[in-house]
């Protein structure tokens, strides 16, 4: 299981003890050296770990979502075709 929290330390603690190194870091949390060195270009900035943790999409609404009338619409349309299943509906 990876463990980011960890690594953002490890990567930390790596600016000031030269004896850790991206495969021992890897090793310890299961990221891949590739991940860890992503991560240690995003700890330059000032944000801190736990934000660095989330993911940026975190609690917003996908883009590609239906509305709420486009649901509706198709629930209207099944309505009069209740055995009827929604791969079908190209057909109609």
């Amino acid at each position: 299981m990876k463990n980011k929290l960890l690594a953002l330390k490890l990567l930390k603690q790596k600016i000031h003890d030269p004896s850790l190194t991206f495969p021992l870091i890897s090793e310890k949390t299961g990221c891949s050296k590739r991940q860890l060195i992503r991560l240690s270009h995003s700890l330059d900035g000032s944000m801190d770990m736990e934000a660095l943790c989330r993911h940026a999409n975190e609690g917003k609404e996908p883009v590609n979502k239906a509305l709420g009338s486009e649901i509706q619409f198709l629930i209207d349309l099944k309505k009069p075709y209740p055995f009827l299943l929604c791969h079908r509906f190209p057909l109609l």
